[in-house]
């Protein structure tokens, strides 16, 4: 999405709350930025009862994976 002349263009799909950053570092840097938010972080509708049941039993997991930081903090 550039050519001559043109500044290249960069789409950034974080979470509208949490796109900032990255857009603001990479406008600095001289990107052209549009903003597609195609995420939306929500708490989890049981208010963290799973997550807190599986977390009671963890050393019968083998492993614990994380995805993101908003996944380890919710």
């Amino acid at each position: 999405m550039s050519g001559p002349g043109t500044r290249p263009v960069v789409v950034v799909t974080r979470s509208a709350e949490q796109s900032e950053g990255l857009a603001s570092r990479l406008r600095e840097a001289g990107y052209d930025i549009v903003e597609v938010p195609v995420i939306s972080i929500v708490d989890a509708a049981d208010g963290g009862a799973a997550l807190g049941a599986a977390l009671a039993r963890l050393e019968s997991y083998d492993w614990l994976v994380l995805t993101s930081p908003n996944g380890a903090q919710r």
